[in-house]
């Protein structure tokens, strides 16, 4: 319902995931729908920091394990 949020979705800045209630499935908000998460792996990534998890990289980043 939100204009500004409805932009920076839609516009691909920030993403939206939900988790249900009752499932541990979660969906994302792409393309003005809400679809099943498919994760591309099953191991988390680790990192020494978050600056050595992010350094060069422009696009969004998924989970990583930081220590």
């Amino acid at each position: 319902r939100s204009p500004n949020v409805a932009r920076i979705l839609q516009n691909g800045w920030s993403q939206l995931a939900v988790l249900a209630p009752d499932s541990p499935q979660i969906h994302l908000f792409q393309g003005g729908q809400f679809h099943k998460y498919q994760p591309e792996c099953t191991e988390l990534p680790q990192a020494a920091s978050s600056t050595d998890w992010y350094r060069g990289w422009r696009d969004h980043l998924g989970f990583a394990a930081i220590h």
